[in-house]
Parts: structure tokens; sequence; C-alpha cells
């Protein structure tokens, strides 16, 4: 953790204990307030001193007490589903915490007041039995109020990953249709077609089709965060029979696919830019051309998918790669933002040369894109 994330960290800490505390002293001059003008009226003396001490008594170790039932919320949060192993354990928790609340009132009230030590056993006793119940319902309303506004933070920032993810996935279509718009994917790709028109008519018209499927299935793509990755090697495919054509032997592209990772969920579109990239790095600029090979495994509980050429490698900092983008920036982003850090992408130089893509994607379900 950096410095300024700890900064960050102090000063959440410190507004959070400032508001604990400010609001029990703003309940406590509450009742002062509302306890002195009921005892003015009825003749009984006092001062707003007197009764603003009393209080603070009573809503100042609650303040103090507040912080570690915040705690305890966050570890056994409240679920209506599971109300039958959540209730007991935050009824045991809010008798302890009543009886914190009676301890720490008593140790307070002996120190300001200096009463007869020998009566703390019975004023113990007898207040104990007047404020458990209040003391309950101070303790869920805590824990109550503390869940609500889980539940809306939890709301907000899964609404702001939603909305990135989508922005994500927009962005990766645009890359991946302005890649297949580019005037030399396109101009190579119908060069090739016109080729192939008199001579092979046959080729030229799959070709032809090849193409028109894969700009339709761009401009189709569904519009879900994530796909099996079947459906994802289907459009590969496509996208790899045209470049072997444009490239002829210049390229060879091998699946290395598992068939038990053909169900699992990955992210739409997210292995056609890692091609392209390799393609980009290691094919065109060669004169001799290269290989491809795309494998896929399950590692435990991890799709592991790999994108191996056989071009330059990458350089040292690897960090620049992802500032500059060549299609690697945005899908670590999209891993990240849709599987946090359960997943990974890493850029190696393997043995032997060329280089290698690597994305790890934790396996959650099967089916998710039928």
């Amino acid at each position: 953790m950096t410095a300024n994330h700890m900064n960050q960290a102090l000063k959440k800490r410190i507004i959070k204990v400032c508001l604990i505390f400010g609001f029990f002293f703003l309940l406590s001059i509450y009742y002062s307030t509302e306890t002195l003008v009921v005892f003015l009226r009825k003749g009984i003396p006092t001062t707003f001193a007197e009764q603003l001490v009393s209080r603070l008594l009573q809503w100042g170790p609650w303040a103090l007490l507040t912080w570690f039932v915040l705690g305890f919320a966050k570890k056994y949060p409240l679920d209506i589903r599971r109300w039958r192993s959540f209730f007991p354990i935050h009824l045991l928790s809010g008798l302890l915490f009543a009886v914190l609340h009676v301890a720490l009132y008593m140790l307070l009230f002996f120190i300001f007041f200096q009463a007869e030590v020998n009566k703390i056993p019975d004023y113990f006793v007898t207040l104990l039995a007047k404020s458990t119940h209040f003391n309950l319902l101070v303790y869920f309303i805590i824990i109550s109020l503390w869940n609500m506004w889980d539940y809306y933070r939890r709301n907000q920032e899964n609404e702001l990953k939603t909305s990135q993810l989508e922005t994500q996935l927009a962005q990766t279509q645009l890359d991946v249709l302005r890649g297949q718009l580019n005037p030399h994917f396109l101009f190579n790709t119908l060069h090739m077609i016109l080729a192939h028109v008199r001579k092979n008519p046959d080729i030229a018209e799959s070709m032809i089709d090849r193409l028109s499927t894969l700009l339709r299935k761009t401009l189709e793509v569904s519009n879900s965060q994530e796909i099996s990755f079947q459906e994802e090697l289907e459009y590969l495919k496509i996208y790899l029979e045209i470049q072997e054509c444009r490239f002829q032997e210049r390229m060879e592209s091998r699946l290395n696919i598992a068939a038990d990772t053909l169900e699992i969920a990955v992210p739409n579109l997210f292995l056609q830019p890692l091609v392209e990239n390799a393609i980009q790095h290691a094919i065109a600029p060669k004169a001799k051309g290269g290989t491809i090979q795309i494998s896929s495994w399950r590692e435990n509980n991890t799709l592991i998918v790999e994108v191996r050429d056989s071009g330059p490698g990458f350089p040292e900092d690897r960090e620049n790669i992802f500032k500059a983008g060549f299609g690697l920036s945005n899908t670590r982003e999209r891993l990240r933002l849709l599987y946090g850090e359960n997943s990974f992408l890493t850029l190696e130089n393997p043995e032997g040369g060329g280089a290698q893509v690597k994305v790890g994607i934790p396996i959650q379900r099967k089916n998710s894109a039928s």
C-alpha cells in the first residue's frame, strides 16, 4: 500500500470516528434539551449542563461501542434469507454489548460522581435490568443502519462497475470493428478475393462469405459481457481463416483447445484483439511470416488461455506495452472489472523465442451465454 493510499485510509477512519462521536453528541444535546423542558414545566430544578452530563454518560459509551458493533456487523452482515442463523448470533452479540454499555456507564458514573464503591453491584444489576431492552434496540438500529448504508454503497459500486464494463465492451467492439475496417485489412482481403475471382471462384465466394460474416458478427455482437468460450472461438476461426488466406504460406495458426473448456464463460470479444496483436507484431513485419498458437486448459478452478507467436517477443518494460495499447490494456481492464484479483493477464517471453500472452479466467459457471 502506497503512502497516498495510507493517508486516504487514515483520513476516512478519522472522518468515520468524528461522524460517530458527533452523532451521539448531537443525540445527547437533543435529549438534554427535551428533558430540561419537561423538568422545567414540572417545576423540577435542573440545568442544561446537568442534563447534558447525564446524557453524555448514557450515549458516550455507545459512541465507543459503535466502532466495535460496526466491525461485528461487517463480519456478520444481516441476511433475511439466513435469519435463522444470523439472528441468534446478533441477539447474543446485542446482549454482550448491552452489558458492556452498562459497565462503561457505571465506570464513568462512579468516576464523575464519586459514588460509594460498595453500591456498584446493586446499581449495575438494577441498571442492567432496566436498560437491556433499550440497549438491544440501539444495537439493532446501529447494525440495521450500517447494513442499509452498505447495501446502498455496494449497489452504487455495482452500477459504476456495470457502466465501466459496458463502456469497455463498447470500446472493444469499436476497436475490433475499426481493425476490420482498417484499409490495409480490407484492401488486402479484397485484393486476395479479386485474385481468386477468375481462377478459383469457389475460394473467392467463400472468402466473401467469411468477410461478410465477420463484419456482421462484429456489428451484431451480443451485448452480454460473457459468452461461452466455444462461441468466442467460432468468431475467432473466421478471423483466422481470412488472415491465413491473406498471408497464405506466411502464416500458420494452431488451435490446441481442451474440450472441457468450451462451455466456460469468458469475456465477450476478449480473444480476437490478442490474436490481432500477435499478427501485427509477429506475422506482418516478417518476410517469412510465422506461427500463432492458441491453447486452453483448466488449471484448478481457472481457465487458462494462451496466445503464443513466433515473433521477436516483448520488451523488458511490459507496462509500457499496456500504456501503448496493442489491444492488451483494454482486455486487462475488462478482466479486472469482471473478475477482480481472480483473473490475470501476463506477458512473457517463453523459452525458444516468441511472445506469449497468458490469460487466467475464474471458472464461475457454464453456459452463461446460451
